[in-house]
């Protein structure tokens, strides 16, 4: 008896495109070809029940390669297998056995090395390979790149690694070793600095942890030049950029120089009078080159924020800048009227929801006095709140304007509110669903009737 065997490799083309028909049926047969059989092989080994319960195509079903065709996909979206094929043998009582290839697991990541090393730094800077995660041969050689990077930026130079691997017979779990053979350090003998440095070099090289003396470690040398920056913005270079030089290395030696090379640009100095203000909350605006006009406003709405959480609600703020050679001064100049208590927030033009509704939904009536907690900065942005709130319940075209009542001992907030009309669902409806009841379609989505 001649049996009629194929093999259908899929690759994500073939999961595309489909099975191509490799069998040839006789057109003189009256009956339709059946399952007679499924069985399932994982990893060249008969498998369970378990596995048997991913394969949708059950035994006595009538044969379709569209059927197996979903359900290589329906296994593919498990996650769990790298590679599928399905061995058909039979024409009217077909035998279906599924083989089954699983994606290998990195279970653990170890460093072996004879002198004590950051693992944990080596460990997070290894992207390409994690514990838990799918492996690969393509994964490990990448991970033994960023390794050997990542000991560099330790201090590590020259790294020579060996990677392998073991595997858990009891799963598709691998333990994978990265051993660090060989590596160079370098004792550093000079560092320099060279460009418009205008600061005094002490200042500079207090704040440093790289010192001459002391092994080079470069993740610790881009600190180092990140903390120099911040010294010179703390003395109004806040654009100034500092740059790694000539680095020579000594093999023999052991030791390496280096030169650090400044660059200050222009002097920013930041003035505000007639308040006292944190320069720390208006440098980081001026430390990159931006249009000056919305520096100058953007350092105006900081000030603003500050004043108004002072409970200044009626500050205000100019501003101008003034040149000098390779010096601007950005001159904010602050007034203040007089501190303001907030004695009472009403509502004009509130209907949909009743005053204390409103402020629970904002979030600020949970707070008991709501007057003893809420500052001028929050007050000022609540209208454009109350606005979008509205909008969430069907309101689209709800304004609220502001307007404030001076009183002797402070100030009355009366928020005038135009609703508009509420806009209604008057029906809803699915078109085209099969496979689900519209009622579990209804208890998924947000909106209702009505």
């Amino acid at each position: 008896m001649n049996i009629k065997k194929a093999v259908f490799g899929f690759s994500l083309l073939c999961l595309l495109l489909g099975f191509l028909p490799l069998e040839s049926v006789s057109q003189s047969l009256s009956s339709s070809p059946r399952v007679a059989a499924v069985s399932v092989m994982v990893d060249g080994q008969s498998s369970g029940e378990d596995m048997k319960k991913l394969i949708p195509i059950k035994e006595g079903e009538p044969f379709s390669l569209n059927r197996v065709s979903s359900s290589i996909k329906q296994i593919y979206k498990t996650g769990l297998f790298s590679e599928i094929q399905v061995v058909k043998e039979g024409d009217l009582d077909v035998r279906l056995t599924y083989l089954l290839t699983r994606k290998l697991f990195a279970r653990r990541i170890v460093f072996q090395a004879e002198e004590k090393l950051p693992r944990q730094k080596l460990r997070v800077n290894i992207s390409s390979l994690r514990e838990g995660t799918f492996f690969t041969e393509e994964k490990l050689e990448k991970a033994a790149e960023e390794l050997k990077e990542a000991l560099i930026q330790e201090g590590y130079f020259q790294p020579e690694i060996e990677t392998f691997t073991k595997k858990d017979p009891k799963s598709s779990s691998f333990d994978v070793f990265f051993r660090i053979i060989s590596f160079k350090k370098f004792v550093i003998t000079e560092i320099s600095f060279s460009g418009d440095v205008i600061l005094p070099e002490d200042e500079l090289r207090i704040v440093m942890k790289s010192k001459e003396g002391k092994r080079l470690i470069p993740s610790m040398l881009a600190e180092d030049i990140t903390k120099l920056k911040n010294v010179y913005s703390a003395n109004e270079y806040q654009r100034a950029e500092i740059e790694v030089g000539k680095v020579r290395f000594d093999e023999r030696e052991g030791s390496v120089s280096l030169s650090l090379i400044v660059i200050p640009n222009e002097r920013i100095e930041i003035v505000v009078e007639g308040a006292k203000v944190p320069l720390e909350i208006l440098r980081p605006i001026w430390e990159t080159r931006i249009f000056e006009d919305w520096g100058v406003k953007e350092g105006e709405a900081k000030i603003l924020s500050h004043m108004r959480k002072k409970g200044y609600l009626f500050a205000s703020v100019t501003s101008s800048i003034e040149r000098e050679d390779n010096r601007m001064r950005v001159i904010h100049t602050v007034t203040l009227n007089e501190k303001n208590k907030i004695l009472k927030i009403l509502y004009n033009g509130l209907n949909y929801f009743a005053p204390s509704q409103l402020e629970v939904e904002l979030g600020v009536g949970e707070r008991t006095p709501l007057l003893k907690w809420i500052d001028a900065e929050r007050l000022l942005k609540l209208p454009e709140e109350i606005e979008f709130l509205y909008e969430l319940n069907g309101f689209p075209d709800a304004h609220v304007d502001t307007n404030f009542v001076r009183k002797r001992n402070g100030v009355e907030v009366l928020f005038f509110i135009q609703e508009g009309n509420q806009q209604k669902i008057q029906r809803i409806s699915f078109e085209g669903i099969q496979s689900f009841d519209s009622r579990v379609l209804f208890e998924q989505i947000g909106s209702s009737e009505g």
